[in-house]
């Protein structure tokens, strides 16, 4: 009787093994799944012949849901479609009126084998007829027109400030600093309040940047060159004897020496 009991107890706690270990399985195959799903967005193309490169402020744009992307070769309907405005806020699908100036962007959603990727088209809306697309990148001035900037390691250094004269750029300047710019071993340095602190000695370069509503983009530079102070400055003070008495053999250092002949 005491023989059977175990053997219960044993299978029973087989039996809960075994259920633990299918729970953990179809866990983690739920967590598979949802991983699959985050898979990082691809390139795709929207098919579409109505949406025109250009609309102007006023105009209305209709946006479906339903546009054909094209991946990979083959072709998909999409599921769900957004409107991205220049300012960076997203609408749902379907009429808008255009109350903005600057670049839109079509955003279409599609889901591949369980994986999601996405499609963009851009169109551009003008303030008025009148104004007429360039391929003329902005153009950045530096106040005080600053190329080249000498700082020491350690030290805060300020930005130069810097702006741009074009009726057609819409978003502010971009400022970036970089420690070996165009180099293999540059890297990205980090600016704060309009500053930065170089670490080491050597060539940082300031980038700026900014596009217009074409999708010309301008750039500008500024140098900074970092060295490393040595010390600091010491003052050495010589004492000039006032008098040399005649006979008496007397020691006179370099410094006195070169003093009396420039006082």
């Amino acid at each position: 009787m005491i023989g059977g009991m175990r053997k219960t107890k044993k299978s029973r706690l087989l039996f809960a093994c075994l259920i633990l270990l299918c729970s953990l399985c179809f866990l983690l195959g739920i967590g598979r799944t949802q991983k699959e799903e985050r898979t990082a967005v691809a390139a795709a193309t929207i098919v579409d012949e109505y949406l025109q490169e250009i609309y102007y402020i006023g105009d209305t744009v209709s946006i479906f849901d339903y546009y054909v992307v094209e991946y990979d070769g083959n072709y998909y309907q999409a599921q769900s479609t957004i409107l991205k405005f220049p300012d960076g806020t997203a609408k749902a699908s379907g009429a808008h009126t255009l109350t903005q100036a600057g670049r839109f962007t079509v955003i279409a959603f599609i889901d591949v084998d369980g994986k999601s990727y996405e499609a963009e088209k851009t169109f551009l809306v003008l303030a008025s007829n009148a104004m007429q697309k360039d391929e003329n990148a902005p153009v950045i001035q530096i106040v005080n027109d600053l190329k080249t900037v000498n700082v020491a390691v350690g030290e805060s250094a300020n930005l130069p400030s810097a702006y741009v004269v074009d009726a057609d750029v819409n978003e502010r300047i971009k400022m970036e600093m970089f420690y070996g710019y165009g180099k293999v071993f540059e890297s990205k340095i980090k600016v704060e309040d309009g500053s930065f602190i170089p670490q080491r000695a050597g060539v940082y370069t300031l980038v700026y940047s900014v596009s217009d509503i074409f999708g010309n983009v301008g750039y500008a530079y500024v140098t900074f060159n970092a060295v490393e102070l040595e010390g600091e400055a010491i003052e050495i003070s010589v004492d000039k004897p006032e008098t040399l008495t005649a006979g008496v053999e007397t020691q006179i250092s370099w410094n006195v020496v070169n003093h009396l002949q420039n006082p």
